[in-house]
């Protein structure tokens, strides 16, 4: 079968003819991939920051999150495309335990994103205190820096789909132009997005804007509930954290290379709640699946041949907006 291999890291991937997986044994199941997306973590990895040699697995040991050995924080679990073969070859090997339907008309290239973008960020609004059912973010505003990227642009429409309101923060002319193209796609759900250009506009202004005047001069009282950090950059954590108002959340999804620096005062004397999220678990990813099919959220993409991935990953590094996907079919 066609597969792309990473045989080096920070080489591109390789294409090759190699063995169909072998029979799959125990909760092992035999998937024909039809479409694969590429996400953050692929570049990530590639790049070899990911690579480590792996410790006795503490979190089965001590039921530390999940009894089972297939947790998502397990230090020894397999990912697909990290410590296992991945996606990017004609078929794979997947735990039973781990995988969902697809939702009726949604088609393969559609899907792929929301198996990693659509469900971390599906965690994330969870992690922000947003009740993930229709109608469950009622009340609550949002605030998702990054919103143009390939999470940030999934994460708007699940939030107002869930009844958010959303403050949509990104930094780029690309970027803004497309997140400026989603939200318009939301058609009458649009009046719930404020969009804001980090560049050019204050946080303290937008944080009126968005979420009105403060009485009695205690500008605490007034904020977002919950701020959503997708970019790797300081200026993003910290343009964010003055939109939060007092005992509300900041949840991050990014790991930059050297850290983020948090203001103490911000969680002595704010209250501010600091979370940290993975991609979701099997239960969460059924039920964001489910939600995405009925409420037609939908990354927008860009698919390519298997052997054109090289391309795929040319195309990211240089600013490519949405979600970039490998469609077998073609």
């Amino acid at each position: 079968m066609r597969a792309q291999v990473l045989e080096a890291f920070n080489t591109p991937y390789v294409l090759k003819d190699i063995p169909k997986p072998a029979e799959p044994t125990g909760q092992d199941i035999l998937v024909q991939v039809q479409a694969a997306s590429y996400c953050h973590t692929d570049a990530v990895f590639a790049s070899g920051a990911m690579w480590q040699d792996l410790p006795r697995c503490y979190e089965c040991r001590n039921n530390d999150g999940d009894p089972h050995k297939y947790g998502v924080w397990c230090s020894k679990a397999g990912n697909l495309g990290l410590s296992r073969d991945g996606g990017f070859q004609e078929y794979c090997i997947a735990d039973s335990r781990q995988v969902a339907p697809m939702p009726d008309g949604m088609a393969a290239v559609d899907t792929a994103p929301l198996m990693c973008a659509g469900l971390t960020i599906w965690n994330a609004l969870e992690a922000g205190r947003v009740e993930l059912k229709r109608g469950g973010g009622e009340g609550r505003t949002v605030a998702i820096s990054g919103a143009g990227g390939g999470l940030g642009h999934l994460g708007v429409q699940f939030a107002v789909k869930l009844g958010c309101n959303v403050v949509a923060i990104d930094a780029s002319d690309s970027a803004l132009a497309f997140l400026q193209q989603v939200v318009d796609s939301l058609g009458p759900l649009s009046s719930k997005v404020t969009i804001v250009d980090a560049r050019r506009q204050k946080a303290e202004d937008v944080r009126i804007e968005a979420c009105g005047q403060p009485e009695n001069n205690l500008p605490g009282e007034k904020g977002v509930d919950a701020l959503l950090v997708l970019p790797e950059a300081q200026q993003a954590l910290t343009y964010g954290m003055k939109l939060i108002k007092d005992h509300g959340v900041c949840v991050t999804v990014s790991f930059p290379k050297d850290g983020f620096l948090i203001q103490p005062r911000d969680l002595v004397f704010r209250h501010i709640e600091m979370r940290g999220v993975l991609v979701g678990r099997n239960r969460q990813l059924r039920a964001m699946l489910n939600f995405a099919g009925e409420e037609n959220v939908r990354a927008v993409i860009t698919s390519y041949k298997l052997e054109d991935l090289n391309k795929l990953v040319e195309d990211t590094h240089h600013g490519a907006t949405g979600k970039l996907v490998i469609d077998m079919s073609k």
